[in-house]
């Protein structure tokens, strides 16, 4: 999650893209690329639902659930108009990026099956 919020605040900085008009509420006073929501909600969940299958959960189970809590996030964020559809698929494309290389630096990480660790 740290580096997922270290990405986030770089991007946002770097690209500086303003927001749309809120539908509800106040604007926010953040930039609207990418999606936070969207970025840290996979990282989250996407973990969250691969230390659950590793802990012997169904797959059939656990990620239909973290799909659709993702995508509800991601979509409510256009809803509510303080981001872009672009900005959410933005956020949902870096985050996929961020934990395939968590997922390879913690394959690379672990000992194989059967091995101990000293």
């Amino acid at each position: 999650m740290a580096g997922s919020l270290v990405l986030e605040n770089a991007l946002k900085f770097a690209i500086q893209r303003p927001r749309p008009p809120a539908f509800f509420g106040t604007d926010p006073t953040t930039y609207s690329f990418p999606s936070g929501h969207a970025l840290f909600s996979l990282c989250f969940y996407g973990w969250l639902a691969n230390v659950l299958c590793s802990a012997g959960i169904s797959r059939a189970i656990v990620w239909p659930i973290t799909i659709a809590l993702v995508a509800g996030i991601g979509g409510t964020r256009v809803y509510l108009g303080v981001h872009f559809p672009t900005d959410v698929v933005a956020g949902y494309l870096i985050a996929t990026a961020w934990l395939c290389t968590a997922y390879t630096w913690e394959a690379h990480r672990s000992p194989p099956p059967g091995a101990t660790r000293l």
